[in-house]
């Protein structure tokens, strides 16, 4: 057998173990509560955010009820992108494996650690994005076209605008200030609907991180995602990530996901997978990866705060 049989055959038998460690891996990412991933046959998908539901009061003894239903949010909608990457073994490869089937799977082997390992980092990053991009809104706009955190404004008609974007970086007194405003947050329908914020993001090693273990973390020893470290039984659930970048390092978050769901949402329409090898034209044999997946802001970030730490 030739050694293009070889590797046709090898790279057959890696793709079972390849899309088994990307489906662990993707299963790991799920467990980050900050983000929810989800996977969809859906192409394109359609949300529509969250308001209030108004007019309840007292009634007479035989009155009627007022017929209300549940105020219209923004809609948005999300369609795939596309995701990609491959590996190739040239014929030169080839002549050096010297027809050694040993040779040709510790190669390949080596090549699906690398891969799984890209497509992995590609993930994480992007789920990061909503992060990075919290204050600039340059890629990840809310529901109703303002960064994450800023100036916010429902689509219920009269209703106030709210701002979840503060200067300070993490310490005990912004804390004070987070908790006291989600106390005192209000919907769409101008009700008290307060905000209980039990979750705190920050960079890996900054002046945040160090903050916010000494004041909800100290002595807890943290569970690893990814490089992520979550920290759990303190006041706060505290979770450090290094994929904050180093210009965004004095970002802080605190959200409330005991009543709601994140709005930071990435649906997997096509799990990387390995395709079938091909021989190419010049033969070398090339196994494609694809991907399809999609993510956005789906609902106004009422359970969400933070800080860039600029003042």
């Amino acid at each position: 057998m030739s050694t293009s049989d070889y590797v046709l055959q090898e790279v057959k038998g890696i793709k079972k173990s390849f899309d088994n460690m990307v489906d662990t891996d993707i299963l790991a990412l799920k467990n980050l509560p900050i983000f929810k991933i989800a996977n969809t046959d859906e192409y394109t998908e359609i949300f529509t955010s969250t308001e209030g539901l108004q007019g309840t009061r007292k009634l007479a003894e035989l009155e009627t009820p007022d017929v209300n239903s549940l105020q219209d949010g923004y809609s948005v909608n999300f369609s795939d992108d596309r995701y990609g990457n491959s590996i190739t073994v040239s014929s030169t490869d080839r002549r050096k494996f010297k027809d050694s089937t040993v040779k040709v799977r510790n190669f390949l082997e080596r090549q699906r650690n690398s891969l799984v390992l890209d497509i992995n980092y590609k993930l994480v990053d992007s789920l990061h994005g909503f992060l990075n991009d919290a204050v600039g809104g340059a890629t990840y706009l809310c529901p109703d076209g303002v960064a994450l955190l800023g100036t916010h404004s429902w689509n219920t008609t009269g209703s106030e605008t709210w701002s979840n974007l503060t200067t300070s970086k993490l310490t005990a007194d912004a804390v004070d200030a987070a908790v006291l405003f989600g106390a005192n947050f209000t919907g769409a329908d101008g009700k008290l609907w307060p905000q209980t914020y039990n979750t705190i993001v920050v960079k890996t090693g900054s002046e945040n991180a160090r903050n916010g273990k000494r004041l909800f973390a100290e002595g807890i020893a943290p569970t690893q995602i990814n490089d992520i470290n979550i920290y759990e039984g303190g006041s706060y659930r505290m979770i450090e990530t290094p994929f904050l970048t180093s210009t965004n390092k004095d970002f802080w978050f605190m959200m409330d996901l005991k009543k709601h769901e994140t709005p930071l949402y990435m649906g997997i329409g096509q799990t990387p997978a390995l395709q079938e090898p091909i021989m190419e034209k010049n033969l070398s044999v090339t196994t494609a990866v694809e991907s399809f997946w999609k993510q956005g802001i789906v609902d106004q970030p009422f359970n969400v705060y933070g800080g860039d730490g600029s003042a």
